[in-house]
């Protein structure tokens, strides 16, 4: 089976490059699915790791926006639930809420880790026949144009790839991975971008900058 090194080499190989975002949708997936990415073994920690407060106080939150404004039933949609504390904690700091339970029709998670997805069945077992996986985006957003949901994302939005622009001799270009003379990766401004089109899709005023980042992922999303 090709390592992930050599998946992102013939990547580059078969087209001489490839853009930060498409090398950041490769290798993000990967991390999560492979490794504890999340706690005080992994790499970084969020949150509802740290702390149970923090999954309470949006449950607090979220039944107070569904008793001042909810007359039918809601899903409630997490995206990247991590191990799934803070769903955990949420659902904990709400159970004695007068209806809310029962007015969530279903608990949806968009997770596209397998292993992250195991950790959540584990640690939601309690409500585990209200609980439905995505691991399509398409998928999910038929589910929610469908439902009244009210939306969770602690940082998701920061995991997704990005794309990367630089401005050099009055030339938009987007950085892209190349592959140098040994073969190693290499991340050069290669694709030169219309001022226009890096404008339309930043939403940001580009004047007096040299660097951008965004995510059309996330613009995909919201």
């Amino acid at each position: 089976m090709m390592n992930i090194k050599d998946h992102i080499k013939k990547n580059i190989s078969d087209q001489g490059y490839i853009t930060l975002d498409h090398f950041l949708s490769i290798v993000v997936p990967f991390y999560y699915s492979n490794q504890d990415s999340l706690g005080k073994n992994g790499d970084f920690i969020t949150a509802p790791e740290f702390s149970q407060l923090f999954g309470e106080m949006i449950g607090v939150y979220t039944a107070n926006y569904w008793l001042e404004n909810c007359s039918n039933n809601i899903s409630i949609v997490e995206l990247g639930a991590g191990r799934g504390y803070l769903m955990s904690d949420f659902l904990r700091a709400t159970k004695h809420v007068k209806g809310l339970h029962n007015a969530i029709d279903k608990i949806v998670f968009y997770e596209v880790s397998p292993k992250l997805r195991s950790c959540q069945q584990q640690n939601l077992i309690p409500y585990i026949n209200k609980c439905l996986w995505f691991d399509q985006f398409l998928e999910l957003k038929k589910y929610v144009e469908n439902n009244h949901c009210v939306f969770i994302a602690n940082e998701f939005f920061d995991a997704l790839p990005i794309k990367q622009f630089q401005f050099i001799n009055g030339n938009w270009y987007e950085l892209c991975l190349v592959l140098d003379k040994s073969q190693n990766l290499k991340i050069e401004p290669l694709i030169k971008t219309d001022i226009i089109t890096v404008q339309d899709t930043s939403q940001h005023t580009m004047f007096q900058q040299s660097f951008l980042e965004y995510s059309l992922h996330t613009q995909n999303i919201i």
